[in-house]
């Protein structure tokens, strides 16, 4: 049996997932997971010198190279350990192995305790306040001398208090979504059982007046067949979302767990700080209002001489209610300028405006001419900046995601909001050139300008495409050179018309309604747009100026 378990230990624990041989010079990444060195290296190649970041090839999440290399990314030492511990273990055993119990090589286990990098003979044992490190006996003596220094075991029980505090926080919010899981999946067993008798009592109507209304029933059924798919896609792409932030949670959970029963006092040093700030984070991950789409139901009518439509009966699609986003409003004939200002500092070189969004009380506008991210109030007070090369654009989902953009890539990256980790990538073939991006609060559904194709197309969550709208052209449903996309809280979705000179309003749907602003109202190459938490329609130009107009007569709208 100690047999087995060393070779369950080296085939489960010791084995690098890219290799899938036992560890060699074991590394560990910031997201906790480890592999070879050269294994590592060699993923890592693969990304550079393009750029100084790589993702991990387990979690996807995206690590930055250490400033003086690959060689800089911590040994796991609980590996490099346990390895010798089970080959010493091994030279130990004798003809009488068969007769050995299983304490011996639990023994393995117990004695993972890290040693230090600097003198390997040693455990960490200490812990140095003034450097927040764990140290060994002889470092005390050298390296951390005068320094603040108390035994690991002490703090390593606050930090395992801790992380237990946090997980159960961060394990709260995974119950909350794997009842939303439960939920959707109801909701699509219930269709299916409403779609099938739906057409099961169409089919029975239609019977008895076969010679007069066949294309009547076909009608019916292709619309409730349509309708049934519609929402069908819509709860596999919830699910997928909701799937997604529940297995991201509950893996990072499972980590904490396996951290504070069974890591040492030395692993949890090292890793509680990181892990607390990042179950922190977890915990406040909101279960998103997911698009419920339409309700379906079917009325069958009275068989007489009547109509064919009355004869048969009426396909009702029925949309949920209460929902205050769909409360009445109309646009008004004429925008009203609120508000202009010019995001211009004063060590700026030639501005270009290409991003734009609101966040609270803030406008961030990306300014490309300067590789800035630059944030103001909407009086166009200056807050802050962040220096960043490529930016193209940004959205915030209402699950919590973050969309980016960047010029040269031809994707999309997605992030959880307070976490700097990746956590996917949704890929753009579709797009002749895709700038700028938007994320629907109404659905979470995505929106995408397409300048090459002089259209925008509208994708799930998930990166499924649903449906595009425009072509090349300066009439209805026609396009030229689309730049910045925002929806506002009904779900309207809002194109900078670039090379027409206008803004165009479309359903939640796709359906063409109106030009919200366009050059008679003093608009010339809109390039970003976003709606503000007042519910007002931001224009950035090609000019270098930042408009807020009010276009509807009610003013209750949220940013997206």
């Amino acid at each position: 049996m100690a047999e087995a378990l060393e070779t369950a230990i080296t085939d489960n624990v010791l084995t690098c997932s890219i290799c899938l041989e036992e560890f060699k010079d074991p590394r560990v990444l910031p997201c906790f997971h480890t592999f070879c060195f050269d294994c590592i290296s060699e993923h890592a190649q693969r990304y550079l010198p393009r750029r100084p970041k790589f993702p991990c090839p387990l979690c996807k999440e995206v690590i930055r190279v250490p400033a003086r290399g690959l060689t800089q990314l911590q040994r796991n030492f609980s590996f490099c350990r346990t390895k010798e511990i089970i080959a010493q273990e091994k030279e130990k055993r004798t003809l009488e192995k068969e007769q050995a119990n299983v304490v011996a090589t639990t023994q393995v286990i117990a004695q993972m305790t890290s040693s230090c990098e600097k003198h390997p003979n040693s455990e960490l044992k200490y812990y140095c306040e003034d450097d927040d490190t764990v140290v060994c006996g002889d470092c005390t003596s050298s390296d951390h001398y005068r320094h603040g220094i108390v035994p690991i075991a002490k703090t390593a029980k606050n930090n395992r208090e801790n992380i237990h505090a946090a997980l159960m926080k961060t394990m709260k919010t995974t119950d909350r979504f794997k009842e939303a899981v439960a939920m959707e999946r109801d909701i699509e067993t219930e269709d299916t059982f409403i779609k099938t008798d739906a057409v099961k009592e169409i089919k029975k109507q239609a019977d008895s007046m076969r010679k007069l209304i066949n294309k009547r029933e076909e009608t019916l059924i292709s619309e409730m067949n349509s309708a049934y798919n519609v929402r069908k896609r819509q709860n596999e792409a919830n699910k997928d979302v909701l799937e997604l932030q529940s297995a991201s949670l509950q893996s990072a959970c499972d980590f904490a767990l396996e951290l504070i029963t069974n890591g040492t006092d030395s692993d949890v040093m090292v890793l509680a700080k990181p892990l607390i700030e990042n179950l922190a984070a977890m915990e406040k991950t909101p279960v998103p209002t997911l698009d419920t789409t339409t309700r379906m139901s079917y009325s069958p009518g009275e068989i007489s001489a009547a109509g064919i439509e009355a004869m048969l009966g009426q396909l009702t699609v029925q949309s949920p209610t209460p929902n205050p986003r769909s409360a009445p409003h109309s646009f008004l004939k004429k925008p009203v300028c609120l508000q202009s200002f010019s995001p211009k500092m004063a060590d700026d070189a030639e501005i270009k405006i290409l991003g734009l969004a609101t966040r609270e009380e803030q406008v961030v506008v990306v300014d490309s001419g300067n590789s800035r991210i630059k944030m103001f109030t909407h009086a166009g007070d200056y807050k802050s900046d962040i220096k960043m090369n490529m930016a193209f654009d940004v959205a915030v989902s209402q699950s919590g995601y973050l969309y980016i953009t960047s010029q040269d890539d031809k994707c999309v990256k997605m992030y959880s909001v307070g976490d700097s980790g990746q956590l996917s990538t949704i890929p753009l073939s579709m797009c002749e050139y895709p700038e700028y991006i938007s994320a629907n609060s109404v659905n979470d559904n995505v929106v995408i300008s397409d300048s090459g194709n002089h259209c925008i197309h509208v994708l799930s969550p998930t990166g499924d495409q649903l449906y595009q709208y425009g072509r090349k052209g300066r009439g209805d449903g026609q396009l030229n050179i689309p730049q910045g996309v925002c929806t506002d809280s009904y779900g309207h979705i809002f194109i900078a018309d670039y090379g027409n000179h206008r803004v165009v309003a479309l359903s939640p749907h796709g359906q063409f309604l109106r030009y919200i602003i366009t050059k008679d109202d003093g608009l010339k190459t809109p390039t970003a747009l976003a709606i503000s938490s007042a519910g007002q329609l931001v224009v950035g130009d090609d000019m270098g100026k930042v408009k807020t107009f009010q276009y509807l007569n009610s003013t209750r709208c949220s940013l997206m």
